[in-house]
């Protein structure tokens, strides 16, 4: 599976070094210090680039990490943790995860089993449906295979950055690190994965970094909010999943999916609801480009043609509708926040209805586009919802409410509130809020 991590711009930051005085140091806990090496990067005149990546091993639980370089481990940390990542990450990285409340909490898995890995008529393996799916219900719970850098900063040698896209033998020397490392049921899982042989990443030459580029996960929201700016960027981790790698594309996606720091797992969630035996498909192009962009793109990077409604039947409505719903869904959160003032607001009747039903109008027009995994969908979702609230608190504070349609207003808020769960999680603050609301109004 990928998600399109080789058609975001490679990022250049300009970064300063840090002094190590200055830098908190971490230690490594005694579960994970046999199995955990820093790694180093020695001169090498051998070689083009001048430098090639070595291990140093822990010398005992009391080590310390220095900060700013990086570290080989396993997340969660310990030799006997089933299903337990191969991670290459930066040693602040690793202190913070460490430390994260309740780290690591147990996968939460679906119940019963909700996939199956099947082979399909012309894409090779993906993942289908065991059993109906309503919106917001778990598919699968996965920790990573393996999980590295796309950008890394090397000190001491020239400041140079390296780019996964751009120095594939680097990539090679550090990959065949981290897989050495898996348990041999995880390495033959990793090394079944599709390599697409892309000629600007080395190809199958460097058969490691094929398997990466082919399958990794770009790391939207990839433990943001643990990342130190000093030695980190937001979504700059590469993820390599076992059965979710299997989950091929489509235009019209039908999961989303969410990192939950506690557990070091990607939940996969139905974006929309999905019949038992319907293949589980994501987005590998931009979601909101249109069809010619996202052909070339697929072509390019992944030698295939998407045979979704929207590309066998493309229509200008179509691309119209993609190009211009997170343009759209800001100017109705830009119009919608000021009628978050107490009831009464002069603003607050007519022109919020106007609001209202132009966020529905949208939300419809998306839907028929099948994009429920957009994230432009669900703030949508989010504006429709909480007019809903709005105009249950309205009408709960008349002498005549009409229970049919505080019924009615309660069934569309239980249906965003379950898109809110799929896109943003229990623990974020969109659905914490939301669901205060809804039991604040008995819903």
């Amino acid at each position: 599976m990928r998600r399109g991590f080789l058609l975001q711009a490679s990022r250049k930051s300009h970064r300063e070094d840090v002094s190590t005085s200055n830098a908190t140091q971490a230690r490594i806990p005694s579960s994970d210090y046999q199995v955990a090496q820093l790694m180093t990067f020695n001169e090498s005149p051998s070689n083009r680039w001048g430098f090639t990546p070595e291990l140093q091993s822990l010398p005992n639980e009391t080590s310390t990490l220095p900060p700013g370089g990086f570290i080989l481990c396993r997340l969660p940390p310990g030799n006997d943790i089933p299903g337990a990542s191969e991670c290459l990450i930066s040693t602040s990285l690793h202190s913070k995860l460490l430390n994260t409340p309740g780290f690591p909490k147990p996968i939460e898995n679906a119940s019963p089993p909700a996939y199956r890995i099947s082979r399909t008529p012309t894409r090779g393996l993906g993942m289908f449906a065991t059993r109906a799916l309503s919106i917001g219900d778990l598919l699968i719970a996965e920790r990573p295979l393996l999980v590295c850098p796309i950008h890394h900063y090397i000190p001491g040698f020239r400041e140079i950055e390296h780019d996964f896209t751009m120095c594939p033998f680097m990539n090679e020397a550090y990959l065949s690190l981290i897989v050495s490392r898996m348990s041999e049921e995880n390495r033959k899982h990793f090394m079944a994965l599709f390599n697409a042989g892309l000629e600007f990443m080395g190809g199958h030459l460097f058969p490691l970094t094929g398997i990466v580029g082919t399958n990794a996960a770009f790391g939207e929201g990839f433990l943001r909010e643990l990342m130190d700016d000093k030695f980190d960027e937001a979504g700059s981790y590469l993820v390599v999943l076992k059965d979710c790698s299997r989950i091929n594309h489509s235009c019209r996606p039908n999961i989303i999916a969410t990192f939950h720091t506690a557990s070091f797992t990607y939940h996969f969630r139905a974006a929309r609801p999905i019949a038992e035996g319907e293949e589980i498909t994501y987005c590998y192009a931009a979601i909101d480009a249109p069809h010619i962009v996202r052909t070339e793109d697929l072509m390019k990077f992944y030698r295939f043609k998407c045979t979704c409604d929207s590309c066998i039947s493309p229509t200008h409505e179509s691309d119209i509708t993609r190009t211009t719903m997170f343009t759209r869904v800001k100017a109705l959160e830009e119009r919608f926040q000021q009628f978050r003032s107490p009831i009464g607001n002069p603003y607050d009747g007519p022109e919020r209805r106007v609001v209202s039903r132009e966020a529905y109008l949208l939300v419809l027009e998306m839907q028929g586009e099948e994009l429920h995994a957009s994230e432009a969908y669900v703030r949508a979702v989010k504006i429709v919802s909480l007019s809903y609230v709005r105009l249950a608190q309205d009408m709960r504070s008349r002498l005549n409410v009409d229970i049919t349609k505080i019924d009615e207003l309660s069934t569309l808020l239980t249906t965003g509130l379950r898109v809110v769960r799929a896109h943003r999680g229990e623990e974020h603050e969109d659905y914490v809020h939301m669901s205060s609301m809804a039991r604040e109004l008995g819903m």
